[in-house]
């Protein structure tokens, strides 16, 4: 996403590289500006292209109008132009942190991952912002840096403490450090703050994956699912969050444990099973967990289709051959349950 940080106009228009105007003119030259802002804020386009390309015949050398049109261009999906106005604008100020953060944002989506992560650094060395650390946080994340992430992501926290994201990102970034119980007091708050989106869900689910709390990992996935059934993660954690539940204290059986919960009950776990196997045939896992769920919902002849497929992906998989010694148990065929114990 390419954040568009809106910047004063009067601070902006009064600087060096205004070329011509007057202050006589100056106020009138604001409103203008000011209402080409707001088009482009709300999603109005044409009329702020319009708006920007008046101003600009007057004022060709101003930096923010350059490359707030420019941010237009590009968000318009004008992949040449856009860019390119906006390394203008640049070159006329290359003192303006937002600048450097919306070209970054743009390398980000381009795919140069390192360039990105330069321009956002440029544009904290100029001003400590919310967006540039947020994005440099996000950009970390995507490289597969955790540990670079977290210091950008106490950064944007610490400017936004109220907003989704940032607890969100460092919620995310502190799980895949292993920090298990500090990323679920983030991604708390990011549910408290957001309680509508699936995002919160997907990622309290996999902390509580990483702590080891199956049933909070339950609960949490159900809730993804309900407000997002079209998300394939949620299924994937939801065999992760079966996986553990059923490895927990108490539970002996992986064929024969049901969860507690009512909300799991009334979840049509082998449906999401089907849904995950339609994405991913080559996966043993999900063949095998697909396997065992179905047991446990006493679809006995599906269950036994997906453990014998498990075992043709993957022989080795050692668990797979003991549930499906139990499926065939559990169907009376004693010596097949025999032969593959």
């Amino acid at each position: 996403m390419l954040y568009f940080c809106r910047i004063s106009a009067k601070i902006e228009l009064n600087m060096d590289d205004t070329g011509s105007t007057q202050s006589r003119d100056i106020d009138y030259v604001e409103k203008k500006f000011e209402k080409a802002l707001d088009l482009h804020e709300t999603g109005n386009f044409d009329e702020a292209a319009s708006a920007y390309q008046n101003l600009l015949q007057t004022h060709p050398l101003n930096s923010l109008l350059l490359n707030s049109y420019g941010t237009l261009l590009y968000q318009q999906g004008n992949l040449l132009d856009g860019p390119y106005i906006i390394k203008k604008s640049i070159i006329l100020n290359s003192n303006t942190s937002i600048f450097y953060n919306r070209l970054g944002v743009i390398k980000r989506t381009q795919g140069d991952l390192d360039g990105a992560c330069k321009m956002f650094k440029r544009a904290l060395f100029i001003e400590e912002q919310y967006e540039a650390n947020l994005n440099l946080c996000e950009t970390y994340l995507e490289q597969r840096h955790p540990e670079a992430a977290l210091a950008p992501g106490r950064r944007a926290l610490a400017l936004a403490p109220n907003a989704f994201l940032p607890h969100l990102r460092l919620a995310t970034a502190l799980r895949l450090v292993g920090k298990f119980n500090e990323a679920l007091a983030e991604v708390g708050e990011a549910k408290s703050l957001n309680p509508l989106s699936p995002d919160p869900y997907i990622e309290l689910t996999m902390s509580n994956i990483g702590a080891e709390k199956g049933e909070a990992a339950l609960n949490a996935v159900v809730r993804g699912l309900i407000l997002a059934p079209d998300r394939l993660e949620n299924y994937f954690n939801l065999l992760g969050s079966l996986n553990i539940w059923s490895e927990g204290e108490g539970k002996t059986s992986q064929l024969s444990a049901e969860p507690e919960s009512l909300a799991i009950k009334r979840l049509d776990i082998p449906f999401w099973g089907r849904c995950a196997i339609v994405a991913n045939r080559q996966n043993p896992l999900i063949w095998f967990w697909h396997g065992v769920n179905c047991g446990r919902s006493n679809l006995l002849a599906e269950g036994l289709s997906s453990l014998k497929r498990s075992i043709l992906i993957d022989p080795a998989h050692g668990n797979s051959y003991q549930a499906i010694s139990v499926m065939f148990q559990r169907s009376g065929a004693l010596e097949k349950a025999y032969f593959f114990c």
